[in-house]
């Protein structure tokens, strides 16, 4: 008789029977007789191919976090799993996953400074609406009967965030006071409630309080039917809000009735791909609008059906529960983000949001806004170019000049100060700007004795060189703690203009030697690279 290996369907039954019924109510569950034939075929099976199928049912038990009980003899005969992991890499249980810039998606999870008395995540959902919702126990038991999820919501995760957006954004403070729907507090509130909604406010269609009022249209059907019930919008727009063509035709009905109250000129129809393109836009979240990265490079298709700025979609998700003051997993925030890509409007619709104003730092190396505005960052690189309009209008946020000048001195935990960023990324501009509010450009150098100019050597720009050395009066002989000088720099990033100027100017470096032997190295190393062997030529002329 031919053997055939066990399906995986088949095993799935049997461990999982195992694990919840146990081995006599699993035995009978499946069957005796196609259990018996199923294990005399996977034991010939094992003495071919090995035993694979105990090591997927401990497998499984452990993924399940259950661990049966075993005699001494059965643990000295059941197989280990080898480990073959590095042992830096192993773990006792499984890590989380590192979710990047999830935070910024997530609306009204995060601790508001400004309210003081916040219910905590761990109260029951039912004390929860009690408290918080003003509804009486035997309302909360009526709720859930209509709806039976409802008191088995997380309070942290879905409650929560749910009677905030009526409180803070819808301007509900009493929910007891409309005929509120159960089913709101089961919905989704990131990816149907909060972007509908801004749509609404986008588009300057009936959003806030004035959902509240009552609807004409569905006012008049009730009063023929003759129900003491008064609908408002905000149940319109709870229902059509589920499906994208539904809400499309009912913000072109409100369109239709504001334009006929208002007198208004006739607008374009809104449709369902409107409604898509903004719902992609709002879910990209805080962090991609602060920093003016609407779309995805390969994906641009939203902009094509809607027109709206970063800074109109940093209040929208704002003023619809995002954290402004949440920070990267570098300890970042997101007005260092908005300064640094040069999106001045988006840093002035960030800054009222922040107590510090432009003095934030990060976390890790204690960089201000300005930093960041000097030396440019995108999502993927940093030292990009700075923006003179953004680190014009920072300064601009300080009192007086002194602080000012503190304020455009101020330095990083290394010791770097703006103008060496700004040196480093190769904006004249910006150079320019820092130096006329008095940044220090002569005597000041960070933890390894860098300079100014031995990070205007390595940022490549001879113009902002030049302008260092003959304005700023910037000394590019001077070596740091290690040595090495602005041209042995300029050699080891390979900036070939800068070493033809250093060396045309006939800087006086006592270094020169390590200069030239790094640049003989560096011929070896690149296996004759061009611009390698071009910078040795400067040495050799």
């Amino acid at each position: 008789m031919q053997l055939h290996r066990p399906s995986n369907r088949f095993w799935g039954a049997v461990a999982l029977s195992l694990l919840v019924l146990g081995p006599r109510e699993s035995f009978s569950f499946l069957g005796a007789k196609q259990f018996a034939t199923q294990l005399r075929q996977i034991s010939s099976h094992r003495q071919r191919e090995g035993d694979y199928t105990i090591q997927r049912t401990s497998t499984i038990r452990q993924h399940l976090h259950h661990k049966p009980s075993m005699t001494p003899t059965q643990e000295d005969e059941a197989p280990s799993v080898p480990e073959n992991r590095p042992w830096e890499q192993r773990a006792a249980k499984p890590r989380t996953a590192r979710r990047l810039n999830h935070a910024f998606k997530y609306l009204y999870r995060h601790v508001d400074p400004k309210r003081t008395n916040q219910t905590l995540s761990s109260e029951d959902p039912l004390s929860y609406l009690v408290h918080e919702g003003g509804y009486t126990r035997d309302q909360v038991i009526i709720m859930n009967q209509t709806f039976p999820p409802l008191l088995s919501l997380s309070v942290s995760r879905q409650l929560r965030p749910k009677m905030r957006f009526l409180k803070e954004t819808l301007g509900l403070l009493h929910p007891t006071s409309i005929n509120l729907p159960p089913q709101y507090f089961g919905a989704r509130l990131e990816r149907t409630l909060a972007p509908r909604h801004a749509f609404l406010a986008f588009h300057k269609l009936p959003h806030g309080p004035q959902l509240w009022q009552e609807d004409p249209a569905a006012a008049a059907v009730v009063h023929n039917q003759t129900t003491t019930v008064q609908p408002s919008r905000l149940s319109s727009f709870l229902v059509a809000g589920r499906k994208t063509k539904r809400f499309a035709a009912l913000c072109q009905k409100w369109q239709q009735e504001k334009i006929m109250d208002c007198n208004e000129v006739q607008h374009p129809p809104i449709t369902d791909k409107q409604i898509e393109a903004f719902d992609v836009l709002f879910g990209r979240g805080l962090m991609a609008a602060a920093r003016n990265d609407l779309v995805q490079w390969n994906n641009t298709w939203p902009l094509d059906y809607i027109n709206v700025t970063s800074a109109e979609l940093t209040q929208l998700l704002i003023d619809h529960g995002a954290p402004p003051l949440e920070r990267d997993h570098r300890g970042a925030t997101l007005l260092h983000w908005a300064a640094g890509v040069g999106n001045l409007p988006g840093v002035q619709t960030l800054l009222p949001h922040f107590p510090q104003g432009v003095r934030v730092t990060t976390k890790r190396d204690h960089a201000t806004p300005l930093h960041w505005a000097a030396a440019g960052v995108n999502a993927r690189e940093f030292g990009t170019g700075g923006s003179v309009k953004v680190c014009q209008w920072l300064l601009t946020q300080i009192e007086t000049s002194d602080e000012v000048k503190r304020y455009v001195n101020q330095q990083t935990r290394d010791g770097n100060s703006p103008l060496m960023w700004a040196s480093w990324s190769g904006t004249l501009d910006t150079v320019k700007l820092l130096v006329r509010h008095r940044a220090q450009a002569v005597g000041v150098a960070n933890r390894n004795g860098c300079t100014v100019a031995h990070w205007a050597a390595s940022g490549g720009n001879v113009e902002v060189c030049r302008y260092l050395a003959r304005v700023a009066g910037v000394d590019f002989s001077q070596a740091n703690s290690g040595g090495n000088t602005p041209l042995t720099h300029a050699v080891a990033f390979g900036r070939t203009k800068v070493v033809e100027w250093l060396r045309s100017e006939g800087v006086e470096c006592h270094n020169d030697n390590a200069a030239y032997t790094l640049a003989q190295d560096f011929v070896q190393w690149t296996d004759g690279d061009h611009r390698r062997k071009q910078i040795l030529q400067l040495f050799q002329e």
